[in-house]
């Protein structure tokens, strides 16, 4: 048991330092090595899905397993019906979809101890100050007037910016000394260039992650109650039709003005939106992945898009059970933090999809904040009595 327990605290490692890794070299443009690594991401999330299945396969594992035959299915009846060839390139989609699942049925099983835990603030924390050193020192390109970092786009920028801001959040509450302070400075300078990339979606999750945060703090209950994560959960579907109802009649008002910036009007998504749906008429049970596949600005669209109304059902069921079994297992407050995290990654998925698509390895950051809420540690750590103190300072 011990040595399996080492062996999933070396993969958690080399795992956060293939996406240290990924983000100095997206940074760089070294976009082959990028490609490399996050390949390598998948085969790093195969072994330690291993590990987790050889000692038993839980009840969330046979679900996952059962969603991943659901999807090669959908995938391959929509290869038929639409005439398209079928190569390991066609299935580059549903890898990434099924990495983020079978990550996360590797945090609700995996209960990282002090050391690991400490290891996944401090290394995100180091992680986190990789933005403000590439903004000083490394020349990159900017879109419409918004800072890139040489990621793909500053959406994309803004998603990894938040996810660490988050991180930096999390190892101020649990950490202290230099790293406490560390962790104030990476968290003020990566939020000023969260506001650079001009993100709104990614804004926005920052926002209700720190509502959370505040809701944690004066909780006196160690759990999220059911009816709030399974309606949290929903939010990426129940968006969709809302903003697509809404959001004209907003726009002539004149409601949320402030919001528009160059090259990103406030009805952006309805053109992606409606044309998936008008893609997946008669296509709604398996989906139409052969033309829908990819980000589609929405977590629940990727699923809905790529896989169907049965998968993205299963999905969402898969969910809500696995952020309230994390619910359950909290014992500190530090754990529902880490959860709080979490959750704003799924309201994330109200405007953006790469939980489910990829985003260059985003997935495991995103799903590391379960890791920490399934955890068996004590953070922050409690002070020292002070007989204690003034004895060592004697000697």
């Amino acid at each position: 048991m011990k040595k399996t327990d080492n062996r999933i605290n070396k993969i958690i490692l080399f795992e956060t330092l293939v996406i240290a890794l990924i983000v100095l070299l997206t940074m760089l443009k070294l976009n082959t090595l990028v490609s490399l690594l996050f390949s390598a991401s998948f085969l790093l999330v195969l072994l330690h899905l291993s590990l987790i299945m050889t000692k038993r396969i839980s009840e969330l594992g046979v679900a996952a397993l059962m969603i991943a035959f659901a999807s090669f299915i959908c995938v391959l009846i929509n290869a038929f019906i639409k005439n398209v060839s079928i190569s390991p390139a066609y299935f580059k989609d549903v890898i990434f979809f099924l990495s983020t699942i079978f990550y996360l049925y590797i945090a609700d099983e995996t209960s990282v101890e002090q050391k690991t835990a400490e290891f996944i603030l401090k290394a995100n924390l180091l992680i986190a100050f990789l933005f403000p050193l590439a903004y000083f020192f490394i020349p990159y390109e900017e879109i419409a007037g918004a800072m890139t970092l040489n990621f793909t786009n500053p959406n994309l920028t803004g998603l990894w910016l938040y996810l660490y801001i988050l991180y930096a959040a999390l190892a101020f509450i649990a950490l202290r000394g230099v790293w406490r302070i560390a962790a104030a400075v990476a968290f003020g300078f990566d939020c000023f260039l969260l506001i650079q990339t001009q993100a709104r979606n990614a804004m926005l999750a920052a926002l209700v992650a720190f509502a959370l945060f505040l809701l944690v703090r004066f909780k006196k209950k160690l759990s999220f109650s059911n009816t709030f994560l399974f309606l949290i959960n929903l939010l990426p579907a129940l968006v969709v039709p809302l903003y697509l109802l809404l959001i004209q009649p907003i726009i002539d008002k004149g409601w949320l003005d402030f919001l528009i910036s160059p090259g990103k009007p406030l009805d952006s998504r309805v053109r992606i939106w409606s044309e998936c749906f008008e893609k997946l008429k008669g296509s709604w049970l398996c989906g139409n992945y052969a033309e829908l596949s990819g980000n589609r600005h929405n977590a629940d669209m990727v699923l809905l898009c790529s896989f169907g109304v049965l998968v993205l059902i299963g999905v969402l069921t898969y969910l809500y059970v696995v952020m309230r079994h994390a619910s359950k297992k909290a014992t500190e407050k530090m754990q529902l933090y880490s959860l709080a995290a979490f959750i704003s990654v799924l309201f994330m998925g109200t405007g953006e999809g790469v939980l489910f698509s990829g985003g260059i390895g985003i997935y495991l950051p995103a799903c590391s904040f379960l890791l920490l809420a399934n955890g068996n540690y004590e953070l922050p750590l409690p002070p020292k009595p002070k007989e204690q103190a003034l004895g060592k300072y004697r000697r």
